[in-house]
């Protein structure tokens, strides 16, 4: 069994909720896609007969076409979760700006290949790009069965990692479940970079800086300024 949040452990909803409920938690998580006046054109474009968008097309339209800054994310799960990254990743701050999240929610990437949004390091010298994709749900069964899948399982999800409703479990717990996630980002997103060749920045030095470590609920975290 993979390792998971803890807030998955225990947790239980209430009922099953409905689509527009289960819409409503993800644009509380990752955000709407803030859309350019081209984008429905290319996405016509790009789609077969059947209305179709490969996953490329559908990542390539998210990042050509949308108008939301993807280093300066506006949910605050979002925004938590890219900084958290940063610094399990070890990364100097300059560097910072090459990781970087996109909200796909109701575009063809959520649509046809279950994604939600994702981050994504940029190699600042040569363009290329490692990625790892999200889906929120409130799905407990989804939910069970991807902390049961292995890697090589993951195609059925669509996702590489399943985000439980952070938002709604409570402010106390908020800042712990964000770096907890973030800590599964970080490590499957460096394992990528891995894979791809990418050189990472020069990391910070370990001694005196608290980099995996997880605060108390509720304690504020220090970053530097952005």
């Amino acid at each position: 069994m993979r390792e998971v949040p803890t807030n998955w452990r225990d947790w239980r909803p209430q009922k099953r909720e409905g689509m527009r409920e289960g819409r409503r938690v993800e644009l509380d998580t990752f955000g709407a896609v803030r859309k350019t006046a081209d984008f429905d054109y290319v996405m016509r474009q790009l789609a077969d007969r059947r209305g179709y968008v490969t996953f490329r097309q559908a990542m390539d339209l998210v990042r050509s076409y949308t108008r939301q800054d993807p280093t300066r994310p506006e949910k605050p799960f979002a925004k938590e979760l890219r900084q958290d990254v940063c610094e399990f990743m070890r990364l100097p701050v300059p560097a910072w700006d090459s990781v970087r999240f996109y909200t796909a929610i109701d575009t063809p990437l959520d649509r046809f290949h279950h994604t939600d949004g994702w981050i994504e390091y940029v190699d600042p010298r040569s363009g290329e790009r490692a990625f790892v994709t999200m889906d929120v749900t409130l799905d407990p069964a989804k939910i069970h069965e991807w902390i049961s899948a292995t890697q090589a399982q993951e195609e059925y999800f669509g996702a590489n990692i399943v985000v439980m409703n952070p938002a709604d479990q409570g402010d106390d717990y908020f800042d712990r479940q964000v770096r907890e996630y973030a800590q599964l980002v970080a490590s499957r997103l460096s394992a990528r970079m891995q894979e791809s060749g990418l050189r990472r920045p020069i990391p910070f030095p370990s001694a005196g800086r608290r980099v995996v470590d997880i605060p108390a609920a509720g304690k504020t975290k220090n970053r530097p300024s952005r």
